[in-house]
């Protein structure tokens, strides 16, 4: 799992302390023991339909009648653990009879849309993830975010990717590095005078320092976004993070480029 989280993050040009959910979530990857349950379910689908002359049909017989004798740890009892979590249980004494296939592909579906279900849930906890405050105004799914799949420079799908995850450095982000640590409300921004906590939606929709720049933005929002400038700030912020459109993802990397986040 470490590695495949390392390799994520390498893809993304995010730093190590990014926290794993939003990485799951850009790229639209989920756990490792995921992919373990689904393959173990699918051998069983496999397995239980041979006939019983051969040898993994015995052995998995076997299993069987150890399970239900003494043994729930076996490897069998994981395969009815899993189908009991995805509301697939069965009888096992006439499983022979099930559409053990079918069932699979049953699982298969339940245990990503748990897996989801579990990973948007923690991303809006922000008691235990108060780094991704901002990531669950827009992330409501778990899927490969478009900006990774288009030809865009490598440095502008950086910007974008680690403005999204907060592994940028923007005052809110930097502030709890230092010692001893800087309030939330206390991190204001410097690049202007209104005094205000230098945060994501900050950097995007007020801070002066960046208004040319955000014209241009501004402008490409507007193509796809029926009533964008007449938006709260919030609104403007989720419209922009949310739109899948190549152009606005495009000026959105520019933008971040141009304001050094």
């Amino acid at each position: 799992e470490n590695i495949q989280l390392g390799y994520l993050k390498n893809m993304l040009g995010v730093r190590k302390q990014t926290p794993s959910l939003a990485v799951y979530g850009e790229t639209g990857r989920f756990p490792l023991h995921v992919r373990q349950k689904v393959r173990l379910i699918n051998y069983w689908s496999k397995i239980i339909n041979l006939s019983d002359n051969k040898i993994l049909k015995k052995c998995l017989n076997v299993q069987k009648q150890m399970f239900k004798d003494r043994n729930r740890n076996n490897w069998l009892g994981k395969v009815y653990h899993i189908l009991n979590e995805c509301s697939a249980e069965c009888d096992m004494d006439n499983s022979e009879i099930l559409n053990s296939v079918q069932i699979s592909k049953i699982v298969k579906l339940k245990l990503y849309d748990m897996e989801q279900s579990k990973l948007i849930d923690s991303i809006n906890d922000s008691s235990q993830q108060p780094k991704l405050r901002t990531y669950k105004l827009f992330k409501t799914d778990c899927r490969l975010e478009p900006y990774l799949t288009l030809k865009l420079d490598r440095k502008l799908s950086t910007k974008i990717a680690r403005f999204r995850t907060s592994s940028h450095s923007l005052r809110i982000e930097t502030g709890r590095h230092q010692r001893p640590i800087v309030p939330a409300p206390e991190r204001i921004c410097e690049k202007c005078t209104l005094d205000l906590v230098e945060d994501e939606i900050h950097c995007l929709i007020v801070c002066p320092s960046n208004s040319i720049q955000r014209n241009s933005l501004f402008l490409t929002v507007s193509k796809f976004i029926e009533n964008f400038q007449t938006l709260d700030d919030i609104s403007k912020f989720t419209t922009i993070m949310e739109c899948r459109q190549p152009e606005l993802l495009s000026e959105l990397g520019k933008f971040l480029k141009h304001a050094d986040v």
